[in-house]
């Protein structure tokens, strides 16, 4: 399931989506969010 989420976290920032809307839509930590879109 990670795998999946980590793909669309990347998807919504190259979208243009702030860390904090990513959190809160793939319902992770924003930090792990920022680690993963880097």
């Amino acid at each position: 399931m990670k795998a999946k989420e980590r793909k669309l976290a990347r998807e919504l920032r190259r979208s243009g989506w702030s860390v904090r809307a990513i959190a809160k839509q793939v319902r992770c930590s924003k930090s792990s969010i920022s680690k993963w879109v880097r």
